[in-house]
């Protein structure tokens, strides 16, 4: 009996070479390609809102604090310019003007400060001043209770060599404070300190400390480094924001101590 012949199933030789899927199998790469690429989107997406939340808890975390205590002392970022530094006067020859520390880029007014009225505890807080581009020199002339007036104010003129002058200043996290380089003074670095007479002192760093706010000494800070040559005592902010002064007043839990002598 014959056999019939079978022809051989015709191949496509484009499918054979391209491998292309049939119709059904393309439908579901292409969606799987789809899904994927909805899955990374969304991956990014919730990167870039982490990111987000992360930098505005840490901005707050930073500027929040600050600005507090800000708010609580009324504090001032009108700049300075240099004809307002050269308008600058005080009402007393013997007293401080003007402040310039080359070294940090310093040159700034000087605000006459005093304590402040006495805690529950009896307690007294230098004040600060109302700019933060300026400093404060503390005159116990003008304290808050009677029985801690002085006779007569320690001004940094280069005379004095019982106490030490003590002068304070603010330091910010981003807004450019008057003493946010304070921490970076080397010893023998000069201070200028120029008087409403227009006479000036020089005094050059003995060393720089960073204590936590528990533990300023203020004898200490206002003894002399040298027994025969007037000092002066720098003081800021350090650390974080992490306490609070006697008032209650949001403030960083470290302090900068510049201890300087009269050249």
């Amino acid at each position: 009996m014959e056999e019939k012949q079978v022809a051989p199933e015709k191949i496509d030789p484009v499918e054979q070479t391209n491998h292309i899927e049939p119709s059904g199998r393309q439908s579901t790469k292409s969606a799987r390609h789809s899904s994927t690429k909805k899955i990374i989107y969304a991956i990014v997406a919730m990167v870039v809102v982490a990111a987000g939340v992360f930098t505005g808890l840490s901005y707050y975390k930073l500027h929040q604090p600050a600005k507090e205590r800000d708010d609580s002392l009324n504090l001032s970022y009108d700049e300075v310019s240099n004809e307002d530094k050269e308008n600058y006067k005080v009402n007393n020859g013997a007293k401080p003007r003007l402040i310039t520390i080359p070294s940090i880029g310093v040159s700034a007014r000087v605000q006459e400060i005093s304590l402040l009225a006495a805690n529950s505890d009896g307690s007294q807080q230098m004040d600060v001043p109302k700019n933060v581009h300026d400093v404060g020199w503390y005159n116990c002339e003008g304290n808050a209770e009677e029985n801690t007036r002085c006779a007569k104010f320690i001004s940094p003129n280069g005379v004095y060599n019982e106490t030490s002058a003590v002068i304070d200043g603010h330091s910010c996290s981003s807004q450019g404070c008057v003493f946010d380089k304070l921490g970076e003074l080397q010893d023998d670095a000069e201070i200028k300190i120029e008087l409403g007479n227009n006479a000036s002192v020089t005094y050059t760093v003995d060393h720089v400390e960073t204590v936590d706010l528990s533990d300023v000494n203020m004898e200490k800070v206002m003894t002399p480094t040298h027994k025969d040559r007037p000092g002066l005592a720098l003081i800021t902010c350090d650390g974080s924001w992490s306490t609070r002064d006697s008032r209650g007043v949001r403030s960083m839990d470290k302090r900068i101590i510049v201890y300087a002598s009269a050249k």
